[in-house]
């Protein structure tokens, strides 16, 4: 299982994109490596007011909990490969997934398995 908190990370998806890839990371972008650690930072907190504060009505829950459990469903963010072709989902937990929708190579496929990353269908 690869997290988007993994010192590795970078290192990760770089032997499967290229090194271009990692030098695109310093461009502001909502699809990088820092973006993504962002909004699965502010979800994180979310669920901690919730967990502190949660309403009395569970229907009156702004987001679902099932983010961090239905893990095969819901991307916080998502982190766009070379070109946009390949796409790491990213769940509340941090836990990073390889797109199989969004394969351009099927041997990119089997090198992310090999790397870690669980398969999003």
């Amino acid at each position: 299982m690869v997290n988007i908190f993994d010192k590795d990370i970078y290192t990760r998806i770089a032997r499967i994109e290229g090194d271009f890839w990692l030098s695109e990371q310093e461009r502001p972008s909502e699809y990088t490596v820092e973006s993504a650690k962002v909004e699965v930072a502010k979800f994180i907190r979310k669920v901690e007011e919730f967990l502190a504060n949660p309403p009395e009505n569970p229907e009156d829950a702004a987001w679902d909990l099932d983010y961090l459990t239905k893990t095969e469903r819901n991307a916080v963010s998502v982190v766009y490969g070379m070109g946009g072709w390949h796409r790491y989902m990213v769940n509340g937990s941090g836990q990073v997934f390889f797109s199989v929708r969004h394969c351009a190579q099927p041997a990119k496929l089997e090198l992310a398995r090999k790397l870690g990353f669980a398969d999003w269908k």
